[in-house]
């Protein structure tokens, strides 16, 4: 195993641990904390999602603009 394998498995367990978040691990190891998160996703087996979910267009015109409605909404 080469020493930048040993470094991601260690930042690996230690954000596993619970002690430190993606970004203090990033700043502690100099590394971009989504790169982190993807260490650990992908350690954890799960899928990464690669896009943002698609909102097709008459969906959106279903969904109410008016703030005073968005909020009267909520209060139901």
């Amino acid at each position: 195993m080469d020493k930048k394998h040993i470094e991601k498995e260690a930042i690996i367990a230690e954000y596993l641990l619970g002690n430190f978040s993606y970004r203090q691990l990033g700043l502690k190891h100099g590394i971009d904390f989504r790169m982190i998160h993807s260490w650990v996703t992908k350690f954890k087996g799960k899928p990464m999602r690669k896009s943002k979910p698609v909102i097709k267009n008459e969906e959106l015109e279903q969904l109410p603009t008016d703030g005073k409605l968005l909020q009267e909404e909520l209060r139901i």
